[in-house]
């Protein structure tokens, strides 16, 4: 069972609060303290090692929360990509550093920090602020993986698949992977079914959801209800589209 604290050193509470309100600005750290949202993730472990966020995801305890927090943002952010995993806002102008940050309300998981938590890949990753209580909640090994900057693996992730490609991301952060902690996620995923063209969107859908999306809906477009289930057809339909995206950077 994932055991889960509260950091009790309060010179890092205070300082990963200070670059969390930096990145977020007055506007969303009042939007999350109106609606119950919390960051959780990437930005919390570049937080806590004072390195670059290039992002911020919010994470909610229900619908509810998530809806009155998007109805704010709405009001400084357009929604630059809608997905069944994420709505990805970003800045409507240029102007203060906080908004030129990209922001991420998740849409695929409810609940509270540890249940959020519970569901990520790396225990590197399993860190997560309130703007509400000043609480920064992590996984009993979050500090010193982050302070190694080593990946172990969640046996428990949500979406092993999903894994595999974020590995480079954090690679290049400086972090560290072993041989055992890729075996394990390779054997976790062959636990892995699919049925359906649903069963592997649910799966992949976090990797790239824009380029993705164009595959799955190529094969919405093209494939016949009685068309047989394949791993092959959907990978040829990725292989077009980035085809395709490369011809329109050449063009540009």
């Amino acid at each position: 069972m994932l055991k889960f604290k509260q950091v009790q050193d309060q010179t890092i509470v205070t300082r990963v609060r200070s670059i969390l309100e930096k990145k977020a600005g007055p506007h969303l750290v009042q939007a999350a303290k109106d609606t119950g949202a919390f960051i959780a993730g990437g930005a919390i472990t570049s937080a806590y090692n004072d390195s670059k966020i290039n992002d911020l995801d919010f994470f909610f305890g229900s619908l509810t929360s998530r809806l009155a927090f998007e109805n704010i943002v709405k009001k400084t952010y357009i929604v630059a990509y809608d997905s069944e995993n994420a709505v990805t806002f970003k800045p409507k102008g240029s102007g203060s550093s906080y908004y030129r940050t990209q922001v991420q309300t998740i849409k695929k998981m409810y609940g509270n920090y540890t249940d959020i938590l519970s569901c990520f890949d790396f225990f590197a990753c399993m860190g997560a602020y309130s703007f509400i209580d000043d609480k920064l909640t992590v996984h009993e090994r979050f500090e010193d993986d982050c302070k190694n900057k080593v990946l172990c693996f969640n046996l428990d992730a949500l979406s092993p698949l999903s894994v595999i490609p974020r590995i480079p991301k954090y690679v290049r952060k400086g972090f560290s992977i072993s041989n055992l902690e890729c075996l394990k996620i390779g054997l976790k995923c062959t636990e892995m079914s699919f049925l359906n063209w649903d069963d592997l969107r649910d799966q992949v859908n976090s990797v790239d959801a824009a380029l993705l999306g164009q595959a799955f809906g190529s094969i919405a477009t093209e494939c016949e209800p009685e068309d047989q289930f394949s791993v092959d057809t959907f990978l040829a339909e990725v292989g077009f589209v980035i085809d395709k995206e490369k011809a329109k950077k050449v063009q540009k």
